[in-house]
């Protein structure tokens, strides 16, 4: 069931009290699930000897994921316009125009249809304004952006006759989203065509923070942004560069003021569908994404996975790894031979980790070999595999659009286009990594932008 618009009137104060409350119930519920593993022959790693665990890397693509169809000399508004076709573009206007014939532009006295020149205009200023991050000393202006329109931003094109006016760019912007639908759907898929393989996969989330009326806003205590809009991301590093990209976005639009909620079974059906007949990779992922729904559709597809878990899930073989590690640096473990399963309970001694429970099926047992001491099975894998995501994140805090938007669907609309903005940069360097490596961010948007607005002014003439 989709939450009606009407539910934006939901009282805020009172929605996040529910919420509160609500999330606090769904936890305990989640604690009186027993999640079941085969547990048939099950073989406890008492020492080294065991045997040493090998990512069976014959199961698995190439390390690396790797641009498709994209010629090594493209330029920057090139891979934009693969990602962000025309094609697509005209299908999102049509949605739009469908779901609000009044959404039109004012040109010379007259009302009239965006056309897709006006569209790729648009995407140029929000380049430019994302890589500038333009900024205002507090109490000059009650809203600084129309002087910085008909100024800075409108004079970086040199074209102010063909420049979109102040009123239609903010017609767009108010009216132009990409809906959560269509970054689930047709835009994840069309990032999977550009980029394909990879060995690892990360499904991660990104908490992005809003604070108005939404139907679907979420609170997590335990995030540094605790109250916004909740977006599940695939991300991989690409061969060439090591730069990340995402190529999965999972938005949770579910009305949480009734009571609505995700399956994390269909999060992670989701994921590894994405790569549709390809081999898949082994995806990494956090303890909030398996449970007892989500591990027998990995299991079920035989897809590789490796991933932290909840002590309070997976009873009782949990229980008994924890108690078996009393001190900094050591681990205990378990293999499931039935599912090629190992579990490993590990006490980093890095306070900032603590402990830590890992449970993966993408491993092979060499039992003539030794295992570090060191070295606890799939642990090292999951914490280098799982920081693509971070650093796709941490790019995303310096880079989405400065100024507050009007609606709770035009904030998930800035995570979506944010996204694209630095998949189209990375995928760009990574075709040229050795000229390339020092351009920025800001760097690769301006660029996009003057190039996207000089072939938009093309089609006009």
């Amino acid at each position: 069931m989709s939450c009606p618009d009407s539910r934006k009137s939901i009282d805020r104060v009172r929605g996040l009290n529910e919420l509160c409350g609500m999330e606090d119930r769904q936890k305990r519920k989640r604690r009186r699930v027993l999640e079941r593993l085969d547990l048939d022959g099950v073989e406890y790693i008492e020492n080294s000897a065991f045997g040493k665990f090998e990512l069976d890397e014959g199961r698995l693509p190439a390390p690396g994921a790797a641009p498709n169809n994209v010629s090594r000399s493209a330029s920057l508004f090139e891979v934009f316009l693969q990602i962000l076709d025309p094609t697509f573009l005209l299908e999102l206007r049509e949605h739009h125009h469908n779901r609000n014939p009044a959404c039109m532009l004012r040109k010379k006295s007259k009302t009239v249809l965006f056309t897709l020149a006006d569209i790729l205009k648009f995407f140029a200023i929000r380049l430019h304004i994302q890589a500038t991050q333009y900024s205002h000393e507090r109490g000059t202006s009650r809203d600084p952006f129309p002087g910085l329109y008909r100024t800075k931003i409108r004079d970086f094109f040199g074209r102010p006759e063909k420049f979109l006016s102040e009123e239609n760019y903010s017609k767009l912007l108010t009216s132009f989203w990409i809906p959560p639908s269509m970054a689930k759907g047709a835009l994840t898929s069309r990032m999977n065509e550009i980029v394909r393989g990879g060995q690892i996969r990360a499904l991660d989330e990104k908490m992005f923070k809003w604070r108005g009326a939404s139907p679907c806003i979420k609170m997590v205590k335990s995030k540094p942004t605790p109250v916004g809009h909740w977006t599940s991301q695939v991300c991989v590093r690409l061969a060439s560069s090591g730069l990340p990209v995402c190529v999965g976005m999972f938005p949770f639009t579910r009305c949480t003021a009734l009571g609505e909620t995700v399956q994390l079974s269909d999060v992670v059906a989701w994921a590894v569908e994405q790569q549709g007949n390809d081999v898949k990779s082994c995806y990494v992922m956090d303890s909030f994404y398996l449970d007892n729904t989500s591990h027998p559709v990995l299991l079920e597809k035989n897809v590789p996975f490796i991933a932290s878990i909840k002590n309070d899930r997976f009873k009782p073989l949990t229980e008994r790894l924890k108690e078996k590690v009393t001190d900094q640096g050591k681990w205990y473990g378990a293999y499931l031979p039935r599912k090629n399963e190992v579990m490993v309970h590990h006490f980093s001694k890095d306070s900032n980790v603590g402990r830590k429970t890992v449970l993966s099926n993408a491993f092979k047992l060499a039992r003539s070999r030794r295992q570090p001491e060191y070295r606890p099975p799939a642990w090292l894998e999951y914490k280098l595999s799982f920081s693509v995501c971070d650093e796709f994140n941490r790019a995303l805090a310096d880079t989405t659009y400065p100024f507050r938007r009007s609606s709770w669907e035009s904030n998930f609309d800035d995570l979506f286009t944010s996204t694209i903005f630095i998949n189209i940069a990375n995928i760009w360097k990574s075709l040229d990594f050795d000229a390339r490596a020092d351009k920025t961010l800001p760097y690769c948007f301006n660029s996009a932008a003057i190039n996207l607005f000089a072939y938009a002014v093309g089609l006009e003439e």
